[in-house]
């Protein structure tokens, strides 16, 4: 055996050696990983935990192949297949295969495996040698790749077999977002061409963008099938419900029998004694046998032996609904799931009636798919769903299969926990195409991690493939111990996920410490649990757990505990808040600027559309026209415009003007002409990068810029902008710069933001769960986990549940079909799809609590989580936490007593209400998005929330279009409309663009608007409920020359119509009309996507 130098004794000269040593995996390799690594002569199940090393091991495994024989030759990289599911992934693995193989070329030596004995390592024969060097150099070609990649290049090869055309490319976004509006209008007009159309069926009972909505996204789940059959759910629906409810009808059976027994008298024992004690066969007469024990009631009972049984019957027949401190579920919760209450009440006409609209659900999806497919080839792309099948298509045919499946001595496959139905009939296929047994399969995956059922991930499948590994002749291999978390911390988690309704799935014992303690020199070990109270001028204050307002107090608890951790001697970058989703990641954006911690947010893109770009762009525009009216509105509003960033006077003023005269009042009014006559001689002399460097350093703009939120990273975001336009080139000017700039809005490219090296430093780690899969860090936060999980896909009005032969629809009943109409069919389906959704969630907590190295900080606000339920279900991750025992510390946050917002008049500037100061300290300050709770979007135009950071998408649209009203009116200059709409182009429609921008830019939206003698824009408005001090701001407030007021708050979609929104405006008018001067005569809701105007009673 070779011993290496040990890196003491090399010298100075030879560091980057000694970095190599440490790279040397293998040597601490456990038992199993060794096996996996280099057992290369049969296939191999690795089921590799978090923490576990599974990339070191399979770039090992990498080596070893190319070592192993193929008759007397070795191995070239062409022949070795290395599947992973993102290009960042395969990026990694392809970097860690291109530094194993230098370390072992580096040493001259690499083990080889005896069974029974280990790794034993020996020196590489010369050829060996020579051999690895070739690989190196080959790498970068080697077929290292996604699915989708592979998948491509295989379609492409064998296009005249599928008679397809060759040069198909991967859709990006936009094109894509084109592509399927077209197949979706291509369907539309076929279905719409003639009588008895289903998708006229659907649209009646549904709307139609709900209708789109729906068989898109079945289709969407049938494509990930390896046959994409759509059909709705078979079988008479009593007879389905009991046999799903079977054993659930053995407990009501047993049950009644026990309550027939009791020897006590009462009405309620009464009602039970007369039904029968079997459950009848005439469906009818089981129908009524169930209303009958659904509507025992416990009132008024005391004996403890009757409301044991009487529970244990009402209980059953509600389930899966479930009681919650010991109250009965709720009459819309019951029916949710097909529980026999559901059934007690079903109507069989109504269910006959929604079996029909299942069935054209399902044709709709599959023609949907066909369209598209030829949508998609019509404009020389792919969609990758529909290369998958193709190459799947391919593999069918047994000499393609032979030839594809001999062209890979081996196949390694990374993450197989995430492969949907359709890749893992692919990678089966491929295997079984291997002459004589020829290709070795290596997958590698943990069905505790696996996170992505909205892509249709299975995890059933790679659990069946450990299950059947040694039925061909390979090997399991347990990649338990996990070498990245604290025992302590690890045994905490571990005690979590023991749980009974857990243990089955993640099998508690596998999670394994692979370190000490001692390795981690006293630090961490523990799983702290905050529960966060508010307090006002000392006074406890009352929160909704689901408002901002909840987040807010736990954000800024996060940022001190995170300033604690670094003044201790731990680094920014060693913190990670991980949230379940986006919604609410600028409330602790936000904390972590106000106590001067150095942040790296996930915020995808939004650089080029971000309010410090548009400022910048604004000079530069001007220094190459100043007769640019939009740059001069916009530059106006900037840094070098108004005092006041609320004012908008100026900026009227100048744009009332004729160009000329414009800019030279706005230069006599601003110093707007003396920054845009320096930036142009910059330009000239120095380029587009030093022009926006010399606007960075000007101190009007970090004064600016430094009083709002987010502040350094808008400082960074322009540093971010130099940088580009430096790395482009020095010949590109400041007509080209403003064009590539426009060019990337118009197609939805927006630049990504700051990242942490860009702010200063490197820091605190902001993001998803999904995206936090792979990394990790000393300390890791998870707030907000008192947040209950989303609903809304077990609600949407058609479901589909995956089955051998294909996807099962059936359908809800729509707001036509009466309020208590019920669906049981699709009952069935949404307790299915709740079932798998508990599970999902329940592996994404685990992937959350195993970033962690040292410490893990859970946060929730001032609530009481009541943990699992009968059946072990919860309702948020807080509920898994108190399950395991695990009790809640106390703390208290100190909120602001009052909120403050700037206002603009771009007519007659009027001042807030006039309140004592000692008002505001005495009672609690809340705004009326907080009394209507989190349905409403809480925005404002100068702090703008970024859209990746929006609850949804027609949110982030809404602020977007309220942004440009309040800035520019109605009938704003159409390219300051393409603007505001740029970043969701790939989100609309043609149709619905082109409706929005004539909106925009329609002068007569509003009527009145600018006929008014005082426009009020984003006007804060107060006054005193309840014994509260209620804040907000309206969009508009007109006075008409009569000196009557008008009150309007632009809307877009479905908010326009929404009864939230009408309370959210009778707040308003409540507030402000006892302080106008004249009459408040008209409050409205101004549809900005239809034109109209909603008067609100």
């Amino acid at each position: 055996m070779i011993t290496p130098p040990s890196p003491a004794s090399m010298n100075a000269a030879s560091m980057w050696e000694a970095k190599l040593m440490g790279e040397q995996a293998w040597r601490r390799f456990t038992p199993e990983q060794q096996r996996a690594a280099f057992l290369v002569d049969r296939p191999v199940i690795a089921a590799a935990g978090a923490g576990a090393g599974k990339t070191a091991v399979m770039a090992v495994r990498y080596v070893a192949c190319l070592l192993s024989r193929e008759g007397d030759d070795v191995l070239a990289p062409e022949r070795i297949l290395a599947v992973s599911f993102t290009r960042e992934a395969a990026a990694n693995l392809r970097a860690r295969i291109e530094r194993t193989l230098r370390m072992v070329l580096h040493l001259g030596s690499f083990p080889r495996y005896v069974e029974g004995e280990g790794i034993i390592e020996a020196e590489l024969p010369p050829a060996d040698v020579e051999h690895l060097r070739r690989c190196l150099r080959e790498l970068p070609a080697a077929p290292i790749a996604t699915v989708d990649a592979l998948c491509l290049q295989w379609v492409a090869e064998h296009a005249a077999i599928l008679g397809r055309d060759p040069d198909l490319r991967p859709p990006e976004e936009l094109a894509w977002a084109q592509v399927r509006e077209q197949a979706w209008s291509a369907l539309v007009a076929d279905e719409i061409a003639h009588a008895g159309s289903d998708l006229l069926l659907l649209v009646e009972a549904y709307g139609a963008h709900t209708t789109q909505g729906l068989v898109q996204r079945l289709g969407g789940a049938a494509s990930a099938l390896p046959q994409p059959r759509l059909s709705a759910l078979d079988g008479e629906v009593v007879e389905l419900v009991c046999a799903r409810r079977a054993a659930l009808i053995d407990v009501l059976i047993d049950a009644i029998a026990d309550a027939q027994r009791l020897p006590a008298k009462g009405k309620v024992l009464d009602a039970v004694r007369t039904l029968p004690g079997q459950m009848p066969q005439d469906p009818v007469k089981r129908c009524a046998w169930l209303a009958s024990l659904s509507e025992l009631s416990l009132q008024g009972v005391k004996d403890d032996a009757i409301k044991e049984v009487i529970g244990t019957i009402q209980d059953t027949v509600d389930f899966p609904a479930q009681r919650v401190d010991n109250k009965r579920p709720g009459k819309d919760e019951r029916r949710a799931f097909a529980s026999l209450a559901a059934l007690a009440s079903h109507d069989p006409m109504l269910e006959a009636v929604l079996h029909k609209r299942a069935g054209a659900a399902a044709r709709l999806a599959a023609a949907w798919l066909v369209k598209l497919d030829d949508c998609a080839e019509r404009a020389h792309l792919a969609g990758f769903a529909t290369v998958e099948a193709q190459a799947l298509h391919l593999l069918d045919d047994p000499g393609v299969r032979r030839r594809l499946g001999s062209r890979y001595r081996h196949v390694l496959l990374d993450e197989a926990q995430d492969l949907n139905r359709l890749q893992g009939r692919l990678a089966e296929a491929l295997q079984a195409g291997a002459v004589n047994g020829s290709a070795r399969l290596f997958v590698v995956g943990d069905h505790r991690q696996s996170i992505y059922g909205f892509r249709h991930a299975e995890p059933a499948i790679f659990a069946g493939w450990e299950a059947s590994i040694d039925r061909s002749g390979g090997i399991s291999a347990t990649l338990a111990e996990n070498f990245r978390s604290h025992p302590a911390l690890l045994t905490q988690v571990r005690d979590v996920f023991a749980q009974d309704a857990l243990a089955t799935d993640f099998r508690p014992e596998a999670i394994r410490a692979g370190r000490a303690a001692e390795d981690f020199q006293g630090r961490g070990g523990v799983v702290h649990r905050w529960r966060v109270l508010a307090t006002e001028d000392g006074q406890p204050a009352v929160i909704k757990s689901n408002t901002v307002a909840a987040s807010e107090v736990q954000a800024r608890h996060l940022a001190s505990l995170v300033a604690e951790s670094i003044a201790s001697g731990r680094k920014a970058e060693h913190h990670a808040i991980l949230l379940r989703t986006r919604g609410r990641m600028l409330r602790y954006a936000e904390a972590l600027e106000r106590a001067g911690i150095p942040y790296d947010t996930d915020f995808p893109g939004g650089l080029y559309d971000a309010q410090e770009c548009h400022d910048i762009e604004a000079v530069l525009r001007l220094a190459v026209n100043p007769n640019d009216r939009q740059a001069l509105a916009i530059a106006l509003g900037g840094p070098w415009g108004a005092t006041d960033p609320q004012d908008r006077t100026l900026m009227v003023t100048a744009l009332e003007r004729e160009p000329l005269d414009g800019w030279a009042h706005a230069c006599a009014h601003a110093p707007i002409g003396t920054v845009v006559e320096a930036t142009r001689a910059t330009l000239t002399t120095e380029g587009v990068a030093a022009a926006i460097r010399t606007l960075i350093r000007d101190e009007r703009l970090t004064r600016r810029y430094g009083a709002l939120p987010l502040a350094r990273r808008r400082l960074a975001n322009l540093a971010r902008l130099a940088e580009e336009e430096h790395a482009a080139g020095t010949a590109l000017d400041a007509p080209a710069f403003i064009a590539r700039l426009a060019e990337r809005r118009r197609l939805g490219v927006d630049g990504e933001e700051a990242a942490g090296e860009h702010l200063g430093s490197r820091g605190v780690r902001l993001m998803t769960i999904h995206q936090s899969k792979g990394l990790e860090w000393p300390v890791v936060f998870l707030p907000d986990l008192h947040r209950p999980f989303e609903k809304r896909d077990l609600n949407a009005k058609a479901l589909g549940q995956v089955e051998a032969d294909g996807l099962l629809v059936a359908c809800h009943p729509g707001d036509t079909d009466g309020e208590d109409a019920i669906g049981l069919k699709a009952g069935l389906i949404a307790d299915h799809l709740r079932q798998r959704q508990q599970a999902e969630e329940a592996r994404l907590f685990y992937v959350a609590c195993t970033r962690a190295q040292e410490d893990l900080h859970a946060l929730i606000p001032e609530v009481d989580p009541a943990g699992p339920l009968r059946d072990g279900s919860v309702k948020c991750p807080a509920d898994w936490l108190v399950g395991a025992g695990m009790v809640w510390d106390d703390v208290t946050v100190a909120m602001d007593a009052a909120v403050t917002r700037a206002m603009s008049a771009n007519g007659t500037t009027r001042p807030l209400p006039a309140l004592a100061a000692t008002t505001l300290t005495e009672k609690p300050v809340v705004a009326v998005t907080v009394l209507l709770g989190d349905g409403v979007a809480i925005r404002s135009v100068h702090d703008a929330v970024p859209n990746s950071l929006a609850r949804s998408t027609a949110q982030a649209l809404g602020v977007a279009i309220h942004a440009a009203l309040a800035q520019h009116g109605p009938g704003m200059d159409v390219s300051v409309a393409r603007a505001a709409l740029a970043p969701f182009v790939s989100s609309l429609t043609d149709e619905r663009h082109r409706r929005l921008l004539a909106r925009l830019t329609d002068r007569e939206l509003l009527p009145g608007y600018w006929s008014a003698t005082t426009r009020l824009i984003e006007q804060p408005v107060i006054g005193e409920q309840d014994g509260r001090i209620v804040l907000g701001v309206c969009d508009v407030l007109l006075q008409d020359a009569q000196g009557a007021w008008h009150l309007y708050d632009w809307k877009t979609g479905d908010a326009a119509s929404a009864e939230t929104s009408h309370e959210q405006l009778r707040q308003y008018a409540r507030l402000i009309a006892p302080h106008l001067s004249g009459p408040l005569v008209t409050v409205g809701v101004v549809d900005v996507e239809q034109g109209t105007v909603r008067t609100v009673s």
